[in-house]
């Protein structure tokens, strides 16, 4: 009977100017090591108000997707690869970005966030919105939606 070790890890084949690139889903680790080293990009996807400057703001967002797109191409924090992803064309960048995110949530992030509100409600734990925004969840029913 297969196992855990027969299990692969979920990919996309994407064209990059004629080079095809194989991108990987972002596990659990990828996705917390992300939010720990851009913590503007955590807030802003639990649907907080954070304030950059223009300047920030302009580092911030290439920094962040350059470092996305090594992650899911299997080179997470590896300088030489987010280094090769920033220079990219930006529709390259997006489409690679996209192609990443269909392998992290291959049903889209409400699915994937109902999941993890399950888990949590199991372990007793808070659920997606209460951890990401610090707030107590008040009940299941009266839970607010997630910004798309």
């Amino acid at each position: 009977m297969p196992g855990l070790m027969d299990a692969a890890p979920r990919f996309k084949d994407v064209d990059i100017g004629g080079t095809t690139v194989r991108v990987f889903g972002l596990s659990a680790m990828g996705i917390a090591q992300l939010m720990q080293r851009f913590p503007e990009v955590k807030a802003m996807l639990a649907g907080r108000e954070v304030k950059l400057t223009a300047e920030r703001m302009v580092t911030l967002v290439p920094e962040a997707a350059a470092a996305a797109i090594a992650a899911g191409c299997g080179e997470p924090g590896d300088e030489k690869h987010e280094a090769h992803a920033a220079t990219l064309a930006l529709d390259d960048q997006m489409t690679l970005l996209l192609a990443i995110m269909e392998c992290t949530a291959p049903g889209g992030p409400d699915p994937l966030f109902d999941k993890a509100d399950r888990l949590a409600d199991g372990l007793g734990l808070p659920g997606v919105e209460s951890a990401a925004t610090g707030k107590a969840p008040a009940t299941k029913s009266s839970r607010p939606s997630r910004p798309s």
